[in-house]
């Protein structure tokens, strides 16, 4: 049986497609590590014990694999404890992850040249929570582990790389919200927060305008988000304005093709002859001085081009072109 759909639904299967979710938490560590982003360790947390829970209590029978991967993940966190971005996990005993999550934050620090600091995930704060990160569908970062790198200038560099990678268009549905200006009721401390729902998430950017630019607030072009908050449609309309003007900003591509040797076509030069004074100026007659401005010679012009002209020939007579001559007579004025 063959059903129809419309370009729009067929783009959402292929996206959802792209979306990898993953249960094993020794999966989602490792490839965050593969990929070199930083999380936030449970112990640097205020969870309760049943918040914070060791590898070992959470596997107690790994497979080679799990075995192998905990292993390098101790190693490289210098801890037995499961990070943050799980720690959900540890108190319910199981849990998923969207791992095109860890893809975005990757390409945020790519495109902002900053480094960014992963807070949470599916994390025991929102475990009870009916949010996308108890589904496993929201990550929460701040820049930099220190806390020190968060000022608004950053800030402004990762909204930016963030409407750009939505502005793409190739991870579907991305909600954002600059929670360091907009802190949601139970937020803690500032961050940023993102997710991956359809329709798209609650989202609030602080410096971005409707065009996908950072706002400038002396122009008086509105802000992409002037409120908060936007949502599902409404929101999505405004990213596909940002991708209409920045597809429409796109330089042309020109057809090229490949180079080829011409023979020029020899031409007919008309020469014509002058002669070149050796006599400076003082030396010259009335009647030749006024010769000579009636040629649009004047003392200073004379003088420059006599020395030059009597240092190329040695006051003989010379040969050059019709265009030549032109050119000389368009500089000799001063």
């Amino acid at each position: 049986m063959k059903i129809k759909i419309t370009p729009k639904q067929l783009k959402e299967i292929v996206i959802k497609e792209q979306y990898e979710m993953s249960s094993d938490s020794t999966d989602v560590v490792k490839f965050a590590i593969d990929m070199g982003l930083d999380i936030k360790k449970s112990e640097d947390t205020e969870n309760p014990s049943k918040g914070r829970k060791t590898w070992d209590e959470l596997y107690p029978n790994p497979t080679d694999k799990q075995k192998e991967q905990i292993e390098f993940i101790k190693k490289k966190f210098k801890s037995n404890y499961v990070p943050e971005i799980l720690s959900s996990v540890t108190y319910k005993g199981k849990g998923k992850f969207n791992l095109t999550l860890l893809d975005i934050a990757k390409e945020i620090e790519q495109k902002s040249g900053l480094d960014i600091f992963i807070t949470g995930g599916n994390d025991y704060f929102h475990s009870d929570s009916s949010s996308h990160h108890s589904k496993g569908n929201a990550l929460d970062f701040t820049i930099g582990s220190t806390g020190k790198a968060n000022d608004d200038n950053n800030q402004k560099h990762i909204e930016k790389a963030m409407i750009d990678i939505i502005a793409e268009g190739k991870y579907g549905n991305i909600g954002f919200i600059n929670e360091f200006k907009k802190p949601s009721k139970n937020a803690n401390a500032g961050h940023m927060h993102m997710s991956l729902a359809n329709p798209t998430e609650i989202s609030y950017f602080e410096f971005i305008d409707h065009n996908g630019n950072v706002w400038n607030e002396s122009q008086k072009t509105p802000k992409l988000t002037d409120k908060y908050k936007y949502e599902g449609e409404e929101l999505d309309k405004k990213y596909e304005r940002v991708r209409e003007y920045k597809k429409n900003l796109e330089p042309i591509k020109m057809k090229t093709i490949d180079a080829v040797e011409i023979e020029p076509i020899p031409q007919d030069i008309k020469m014509k002859k002058i002669k070149v004074r050796k006599d400076p100026w003082e030396l010259l007659s009335r009647e030749e001085r006024k010769k000579q401005r009636k040629l649009g010679y004047d003392r200073k012009s004379y003088e420059e081009y006599r020395k030059f002209l009597n240092s190329q020939n040695d006051g003989v007579k010379i040969k050059i072109s019709e265009s030549q001559f032109k050119r000389l007579l368009s500089k000799k004025k001063v």
